[in-house]
């Protein structure tokens, strides 16, 4: 049975990331390394992975390096370091599908990059990392998936739905 994923802000080749988000890897291979193994853990080749944005820096044979290392059929909703390179791009990299708006899944919720404000839906989204919600967002109606707040596992989505709407997808 195919699972589908989300996970947010891998920032693949950004060094300057360990250091803002207190990641404490000793170089950007390391970092990668760990990151692919986390990966590959909850996800095989028949599942489908929804990347909410910042997926990677570096060139195009560096972050196709990496993705082909990755487990699963990808799918981008771009974010905003992502659209510094054109959707074509992101199509040539690898991913099955590219957004670059928020898309709303099943009725059950919207996945974004940046969390939405004065949502009725729940809100899957990244972007904030680990610094957490000001007071404008209400946290019962977001799920933060920055890869520092879920130990670099893309989480189950079925899981996630579950135990906040109490919905199976």
């Amino acid at each position: 049975m195919i699972k589908l994923f989300v996970i947010s802000d891998t920032h693949f080749f950004h060094w300057n990331i360990n250091n803002y988000c207190q990641r404490g890897f000793s170089n950007v291979n390391q970092m990668n390394d760990y990151m692919i193994s986390k990966w590959n853990k909850p996800v095989t080749n028949d599942d489908t992975v929804y990347c909410l944005g910042d997926f990677g820096f570096g060139n195009f044979d560096m972050v196709k390096n990496v993705f082909n290392q990755l487990n699963g059929t990808k799918i981008l909703i771009m974010g905003n370091h992502d659209f510094k390179r054109s959707i074509g791009w992101w199509y040539k990299i690898g991913f099955s599908q590219v957004n670059n708006k928020p898309i709303v899944f099943d009725d059950a919720c919207i996945m974004s990059h940046k969390p939405l404000i004065n949502n009725k839906l729940l809100n899957i989204h990244g972007h904030i990392h680990n610094s957490g919600y000001n007071q404008e967002f209400e946290y019962k109606n977001h799920v933060n998936v920055s890869v520092e707040v879920i130990d670099y596992l893309p989480q189950n989505l079925d899981i996630l739905l579950k135990k906040k709407l109490g919905k199976k997808v």
